[in-house]
């Protein structure tokens, strides 16, 4: 979806340079928002699995009790509480997601917090899972101390699977995930800490507010999964605590490319270029990514006992006087973090994620969900009405997949998956360049988008 016109760099493939999009929010600065209100937790989160509730309407709950469930999606209380209603879809505090279909919620009314239950672990537990993060999986497997070793495994692996911590990249649980990966040899492990934009730099923030956290958190995946690196890709010109990543065993990589970035592929595009991996062979030289707030969700969820009941939150853009960071619970109102951003009154769109490959939504129904971080404000909007194809070719030169992005678009809108697939519609990144650069305005991007999600399905 093109919202803004870009400059595009022709003497690097696949570069882009965005023009300003209002002012870059501070790393040192992440605000708490306090929120008295009803809560309206969503009970779909990869946009097809509803939740199964396993609690009933007036219960009073305590912070972080199991609210519903479904196929290793979770679902906690961010705060003590008396369990409402389900909305119906076209209620109004019905969950707004990607501009598509409305959703369900479940409403939690506040109570004075009188339930809230900190479950600390002790000092001795968090020694006993510290000391296995610096041995690898294989080496304790074959010392006296092998079962041992393997139980340090499965209690990182039930403390991830009880937090039911989901990746926002693909909507998918954690877990799931963890255990597909547990069949392949898993070479490196990296740490996303590219922004998606200069004005989205919400990944930043957290590394630069909780560091430790976060080496922690990718120090446990490197163990669980046995991998023989871990790196930590961060843009040029960013501080990156050394110090700490070296305690840890992670290696930081300055990464050089401008966009796109912030997408598993793209990091793994850049680092492969910079010639920091290996060749493009799955089986030997495997590399995974993994984002820098799912990083921090599984050190607390390890060794502190916390569930993701929380979100770190970026609103930038043009459209927003103040634009920061929010440590918001989920289930909050979209809108609250708006006010506290200051939104220009005139703002035209509420896009989550990037201004070049983000999705409207509606700022007066959506809320804060398990996937969400980024919101860009836009204050003024040029659309342009779509033509036909007149065969440039230049989404063809600049896409950073080497995929023809006007073929796919034509074999989605005759709903031809199995040839898309064919042509690697999977590899498509969804930066967005294509229907930026597009002269004709097609929503290349967009179609291709929603054909990914239905080979998924």
């Amino acid at each position: 979806m093109g919202l803004l016109t870009p400059q595009i760099d022709r003497d690097f493939t696949g570069g882009i340079y965005l023009p300003p999009l209002g002012d870059i929010p501070p790393l040192d600065h992440i605000e708490p928002v306090d929120y008295e209100d009803t809560l309206f937790l969503p009970l779909t989160v990869d946009g097809k699995t509803t939740l199964d509730l396993v609690v009933n309407k007036g219960q009073q709950v305590g912070w972080q009790a199991l609210l519903a469930r479904a196929g290793g999606y979770y679902l906690y209380a961010p705060r003590a509480g008396i369990i409402g209603e389900v909305t119906a879809e076209n209620s109004p505090s019905s969950v707004w997601t990607a501009g598509k279909a409305q959703q369900q919620a479940l409403s939690l009314r506040q109570v004075p917090d009188t339930l809230r239950d900190y479950t600390h672990l002790s000092s001795d537990y968090k020694e006993l899972i510290t000391a296995s993060l610096l041995t690898s999986v294989e080496d304790v497997a074959h010392s006296p101390d092998e079962r041992r070793g393997l139980q340090r495994k499965r209690v990182v692996w039930d403390k991830i699977e009880q937090a039911g911590i989901v990746l926002t990249e693909n909507g998918l649980p954690l877990a799931h995930w963890l255990r597909r990966l547990s069949h392949e040899k898993v070479k490196t492990v990296v740490a996303n800490a590219t922004p998606l934009e200069a004005t989205l730099n919400g990944c930043l923030a957290i590394l630069a507010r909780w560091p430790e956290q976060v080496f922690v958190g990718l120090a446990f995946l490197k163990t669980w999964l046995g991998a023989d690196q871990a790196i930590m890709a961060y843009p040029h010109g960013f501080k990156i605590d050394k110090s700490v990543a070296e305690q840890w065993q992670v290696r930081c990589v300055a990464v050089s490319e401008k966009y796109p970035q912030a997408r598993s592929g793209s990091v793994l595009r850049s680092l492969k270029n910079q010639r920091q991996l290996g060749k493009w062979d799955d089986k030997k030289d495997r590399a995974v990514v993994f984002e820098i707030q799912v990083l921090r969700q599984v050190e607390r969820a390890v060794l502190a006992g916390e569930m993701p009941t929380e979100r770190v939150i970026t609103i930038s853009g043009d459209g927003v006087r103040r634009p920061g960071h929010f440590i918001a619970p989920l289930g909050m109102p979209l809108r609250v973090l708006l006010k506290k951003s200051q939104m220009y009154e005139d703002s035209a769109c509420v896009v989550e994620g990037s201004s070049l490959a983000g999705m409207a939504v509606d700022a007066q129904k959506a809320v804060i969900a398990p996937t969400s971080e980024n919101y860009t404000v836009i204050r003024q909007i040029k659309r342009e009405p779509p033509h036909n194809c007149i065969r440039c070719g230049w989404c063809i030169a600049d896409c950073p997949a080497g995929i023809d992005p006007m073929r796919l678009y034509k074999l989605g809108q005759m709903r031809q998956g199995d040839r898309a697939r064919q042509l690697s519609v999977t590899a498509c990144m969804e930066c967005g360049i294509c229907s930026y650069i597009c002269p004709s305005h097609l929503p290349l991007m967009e179609q291709i988008r929603i054909m990914k999600k239905s080979l998924k399905g």
